[in-house]
């Protein structure tokens, strides 16, 4: 095409030396100069044809390609360099479409949320995670050239993204954000100015991490620590307190366990000294039945002394009723065991009277001469069995002193008793006034002595009841005294435990503290 060009233009010029050559002849010259003419008339059509409007189109497509269209045509009427021109604009539509769309495409799938601004500070670019960010409906493109602080914060303010432009440097900052909804977004920001390839600034980019949900998890587990902290004290505290009450617990378990091994002893000496009562009582029932064989066998000789042996009768049967009652009193052995110690102090005043009495006997049968020689023999043979009742009771007495403790329930009987002995004391003085009613007395004395070797015999079926009883509790006390061995084990095994409980609760306070 150029060839054609400068071939015309070489014939445009070839004409007008011709014309000019032949300016003599007029007609000659104009027809030469007219198609001289005609010749660059020709030239011109044909460079703005081929050369001027391709270049317009080029400019046209540069422009485009500068607002973001992509889109390229080939034109094959382009002549030499143009259509070369032509071919490398379009490469670099392609080239440009390429790495833009995959820059866009790459943006847009990250799922951080990022925006660029400009250097004036308003939106060119935002993704849709900053969107969702702020809780914003819609469309990023209709954000573009809004100020990006009113965008991020609803007002006017500066930003990191603004501060970072200003001092063309990267910026870094963690703040919070309060979104559209109302919801409050804790996010770091990452603020980067952007240069052209001549170190120009033309704008900013940004990038936000949003750490709400670590924000949230992080205050909750420091809340949790705390609970845990305090649990921890709480539980270290417990776990002091229960120590020392596992020691306490241990100290009076160790004082109980002793008590009960004390019970056990005394529960044995007890059990020992019931039985010696026991046989005590049954020779006491022995020598009364002896003494009231002997007290028969003088019942002969009592005529006259009826009446007040009668009285006698009644007074000690007031004497055998007080008697029954300390005897049902004996019967609660168990719990009140003192009522023992009544009959033997029933049967030590008897005798006392029945050794006053033989005295008595003695002296008037002193007075009587030979007649009551006879009768002093059976005197003197009461008075040694009076003896005898009193030592054995003494005996008696030394067993049971350890259980007189609980004589209380039985201190009314007795007093009753005591009174009705002191008024067959009375009469028996009366009585002694006369042979007759000594022995009618001593008959007296020989059924009371029945009831008391009935009593007797009855304390023995008791104290046998008590050592059965006894031997119970002391089974009881061996059982106690071996759970109150393996209490103390257990408790100790608390103390040991809640140590280490302890301990543990301080170190996992110290790695708190750490």
């Amino acid at each position: 095409m150029f060839k054609r060009l400068l071939f015309c233009l070489a014939s445009v010029l070839v004409l007008m030396i011709l014309a000019m050559t032949f300016q003599k002849n007029i007609l000659i010259s104009l027809s030469i100069q007219a198609v001289a003419i005609l010749f660059l008339m020709a030239a011109v059509f044909f460079v703005i044809k081929k050369v001027i409007h391709p270049i317009k189109l080029l400019n046209a497509q540069v422009k485009s390609i500068s607002e973001g269209n992509f889109e390229t045509g080939s034109n094959s009427n382009y002549i030499c360099e143009l259509g070369t021109l032509e071919h490398e604009v379009n490469k670099l539509s392609d080239m440009l479409n390429k790495k833009i769309g995959m820059s866009e495409s790459m943006l847009s799938s990250i799922m951080t949320p990022m925006g660029v601004v400009g250097k004036d500070g308003n939106i060119i670019w935002l993704n849709e995670s900053i969107l969702k960010l702020l809780e914003i409906d819609g469309n990023s493109d209709k954000f573009i050239g809004t100020d990006f602080s009113v965008f991020f914060y609803g007002t006017k303010q500066e930003t990191v993204s603004e501060k970072s432009l200003k001092e063309k440097k990267k910026l870094f900052a963690k703040t919070q954000v309060t979104s559209r909804k109302g919801n409050i977004k804790y996010i770091s920001i990452a603020a980067s100015p952007i240069f052209d390839t001549r170190g120009n600034l033309i704008g900013g980019f940004t990038t936000i991490m949003d750490f709400t949900n670590i924000k949230v998890k992080e205050d909750f587990i420091t809340a949790q620590n705390e609970k845990i902290a305090k649990g921890v004290s709480d539980a270290s505290k417990i776990s002091e307190q229960l120590a020392k009450a596992s020691e306490t617990i241990k100290a009076e378990v160790n004082i109980s366990s002793e008590g009960t091994r004390e019970q056990r002893f005394m529960t044995e000496e007890v059990s020992s000294a019931m039985e010696q009562m026991n046989i005590t009582i049954t020779d006491v029932s022995k020598n009364a039945n002896d003494t009231a064989h002997m007290a028969r066998q003088t019942q002969t000789t009592a005529k006259n002394g009826t009446k007040l042996v009668s009285d006698v009768i009644d007074v000690m049967h007031n004497v055998t009723k007080n008697a029954q009652n300390l005897k049902n009193e004996m019967a609660t052995l168990e719990t009140h065991s003192n009522g023992i110690s009544s009959i033997m102090q029933t049967i030590s005043d008897i005798a006392d009277q029945t050794n006053l009495l033989a005295l008595n006997a003695a002296i008037e049968a002193a007075r009587a001469g030979t007649a009551g020689l006879g009768f002093s023999v059976v005197a003197d043979e009461i008075r040694k069995l009076a003896e005898k009742t009193m030592v054995a009771t003494k005996d008696v007495g030394h067993y049971i002193a350890s259980i007189q403790s609980s004589s209380n329930q039985s201190t009314e009987a007795t007093t009753e008793t005591l009174l009705s002995i002191k008024e067959a004391s009375r009469i028996c003085d009366e009585a002694g006034k006369a042979l007759e009613q000594i022995l009618g007395f001593s008959q007296n004395t020989a059924d009371q002595v029945d009831n008391i070797a009935a009593a007797a015999e009855q304390q023995s079926i008791a104290s046998g009841e008590v050592n059965n009883a006894l031997d119970e509790v002391n089974k009881i006390a061996a059982k106690t005294a071996d759970s109150m061995n393996k209490a103390a084990e257990s408790v100790s095994d608390l103390a040991q435990l809640a140590t280490e409980l302890d301990h543990n609760m301080n170190a996992m306070q110290k790695q708190e503290k750490a």
